[in-house]
């Protein structure tokens, strides 16, 4: 008896009573008669039990103990004595303590996350089937309880305002196995909470299923709502004074124009020159004002390069200049949709400044993981010390203010803009796409199909 600590000598003379803790005897005494009123009656199936039983050590201790009995009979077939058998499972009982207390441990965080939890089950297009799990945050969000959730799915409670696509979502989802998207889900009294949402494909028992974070965005949601709000009445307050102001200003030119008619001094017209030209660039930064609060107003989207660039030269006081487009049809950069005014920009200030020029040429190029937009020209290019100064508002000889607009429209989509050339070989400017930000269309509409 090792098990116990107790010898041979020692064992025998004791009884059940000395060999198992209190707790442990009880149970044995109440299953005892039972099972032994089975077995009489004819039950064979108790005649082996397994059972768990904590034993007393010699030095006081316990010791957990997985014991497999066996009913011995006499001739007759009447059971006279239970033949025992120990394994020390103290170990397991260890394992199972740990396991216990880790999942508790975990449902405690789960429960006490600060956003909605679930998983659920997603089938072969990756749309949602019903919920797994739930925790406490989803059933206080959408004011179910954990009983009424587990009988739906996320398709029963959401809107079909979901940003992008729901079909989009689960191919993504199958695809990269994580995708975020917004939707709304509908609570219980029928009112409406926007989310955002974080799902991750598991796969559990061969089967794949989405394990989803959902955070409630409402006050995201208004905030934006009001800063659109607000965006909306400065620039109407904008509009209104763009529009006083040029005004103004075409009386101003007219005024000076009928001075200069009428001045009997002919060495005033220089002056009349300087002033005439003077509200003309006034007016000019003022269209650049309504230019500048365009920039972030429309969402980012996927745009054809070429196309810009095609639309850009119709627009582009190019005189003689020839643009040449060899941008590939297809290719698409995500950015704001003013990414058109840079293009238009570049042509404008190669035809402005670049002297003797004569053509324009787009071309894109591979720079690692990045993709580079190329505007060259033939003509005189760019001094160093003015590469980046080009870029600052109020530089140059007109308003200074297209390569500066330029670089912020380009900013918002992590997109770079840089001078490059050397003096006397034509300017060339460097437009870096970092990658995700560069595509070619047909190749993303064949992904999306498989």
């Amino acid at each position: 008896m090792k098990l116990r600590g107790f010898g041979p000598d020692e064992v025998v003379h004791q009884s059940m009573k000395d060999v198992i803790t209190p707790e442990s005897y009880t149970r044995i005494s109440e299953l005892l008669p039972k099972r032994l009123a089975a077995f009489a009656s004819g039950d064979e199936s108790v005649r082996v039990m397994t059972l768990a039983i904590d034993q007393v050590c010699k030095d006081g201790s316990t010791v957990p103990t997985e014991v497999v009995t066996t009913l011995l009979t006499d001739p007759d077939g009447k059971a006279t004595t239970i033949l025992g058998v120990s394994r020390d499972i103290t170990e397991r009982k260890q394992a199972e303590e740990a396991l216990t207390e880790s999942e508790e441990k975990f449902r405690e965080i789960f429960n006490s996350a600060n956003d909605g939890i679930h998983l659920h089950e997603v089938d072969e297009k990756g749309l949602p089937g019903k919920y797994i799990v739930v925790n406490e945050v989803v059933c206080r969000m959408l004011q179910y309880s954990r009983e009424e959730l587990l009988e739906m799915g996320p398709a029963d409670i959401s809107t079909d305002n979901h940003n992008p696509p729901i079909e989009q979502i689960g191919q993504e989802l199958l695809k990269t196995g994580h995708v975020v998207f917004e939707t709304g889900h509908c609570r219980k009294d029928g009112t409406i909470i926007p989310l955002e949402v974080n799902a991750h494909i598991i796969t559990i028992k061969g089967k794949k299923m989405a394990l989803s974070v959902a955070r409630d965005i409402t006050g995201r949601k208004q905030a934006e709502k009001e800063l659109r709000e607000a965006n909306k009445k400065l620039n109407l307050l904008s509009g209104i004074t763009r529009h006083d102001i040029n005004n103004q200003l075409t009386l101003l030119r007219g005024y000076l124009s009928l001075l200069e008619e009428t001045s009997p001094d002919p060495s005033q017209n220089e002056f009349f020159q300087k002033a005439t030209t003077a509200a003309e660039r006034i007016s000019t930064m003022i269209q650049f004002t309504k230019e500048y609060e365009s920039i972030g107003v429309k969402a980012p989207a996927w745009l054809e390069v070429r196309t810009l660039v095609d639309l850009a030269t119709k627009e582009a006081p190019l005189r003689n200049v020839t643009v040449n487009n060899d941008l590939t049809a297809g290719t698409e950069v995500f950015a704001d949709p003013l990414i058109t005014k840079v293009f238009y920009n570049l042509m404008d200030n190669a035809v402005r400044y670049g002297g003797n020029i004569t053509s324009i040429r787009f071309f894109v190029q591979e720079s690692g993981e990045d993709h580079l937009i190329v505007c060259e020209d033939d003509g005189n290019g760019i001094p160093a010390d003015e590469k980046e100064k080009i870029f600052e508002r109020g530089f140059g000889k007109n308003t200074g203010l297209g390569l500066a607009l330029s670089r912020e429209i380009l900013d918002i989509t992590g997109i770079t803009i840089c001078e490059t050339s050397e003096l006397g070989k034509g300017a060339r400017f460097e437009i870096t796409v970092p990658k995700g930000a560069w595509r070619i269309a047909g190749e993303s509409r064949a992904a999306n199909q498989e």
